[in-house]
């Protein structure tokens, strides 16, 4: 027996039990539960005979009714369709139908139930177990190839995903050497260019802080 939750058509939940039989030809309520918990309940166009182990029909006659709920074991949730008839010492059996579905692993000797059969993970469970895999190809070509951009017009020659890598590094340390040199340069140039304007001549600018100019020459300010 296993706990479970069921919600009829109507919205209301009901917490009951449920039995695993691998003999049941079929899901079932009982119909006297339904009846007592007010779950609501569908008849059938046709309705159908069920025979016991023997081949005798069950109590009660044909199937003539049944119920769509959704049932939740901890996690795992589905919809599903169960036969009304009279049970008696269960309320609810999940037959052999349910157990070939989702196929679930039985521990006998700790008395549990594990559903995380590969319908399970992609039909009932919230998320799924398992981890998709990505293979090395595709993801060298994603992270490590295309890293260069195509305008810098450089090649790598390596196809080990590391060298691969190492080269892109030294190519990052090489442009920001350059970057650096660059600015380097720049910025001695606007310090001549300031220099000039002011009248200090084209020396290079000294840490020191230049006199200002005084306000009685004509070239006091730029």
């Amino acid at each position: 027996m296993i706990k479970v939750r069921i919600i009829g058509a109507d919205g209301n939940e009901h917490n009951t039990t449920a039995l695993l039989d691998s003999g049941a030809s079929e899901n079932f309520i009982d119909k006297a539960y339904a009846e007592a918990s007010r779950i609501p309940m569908q008849q059938k166009a046709t309705p159908r005979r069920v025979l016991t182990v023997d081949g005798s029909e069950v109590t009660g006659g044909p199937v003539t009714h049944d119920a769509q709920v959704h049932l939740t074991i901890n996690h795992h949730e589905e919809d599903i369709r169960l036969h009304s008839i009279t049970i008696g010492n269960t309320p609810i059996i999940l037959g052999l139908p349910w157990l070939k579905l989702h196929d679930p692993v039985i521990g006998w000797k700790n008395h549990t139930v594990k559903l995380h059969s590969d319908h399970c993970s992609e039909k009932c469970l919230p998320s799924s177990p398992r981890a998709n895999t990505v293979p090395e190809e595709k993801v060298t070509e994603q992270y490590y190839r295309k890293t260069p951009e195509e305008e810098e017009n450089w090649e790598i020659g390596e196809t080990d995903p590391w060298e691969v890598c190492q080269t892109v590094i030294n190519k990052i340390k090489e442009t920001s050497k350059t970057s650096k040199k660059s600015s380097s340069t720049r910025i001695s140039r606007i310090h001549r260019s300031v220099h000039r304007k002011r009248g200090y001549g084209t020396s290079a600018p000294s840490h020191s802080r230049p006199p200002y100019p005084t306000r009685g020459r004509e070239d006091a300010f730029v």
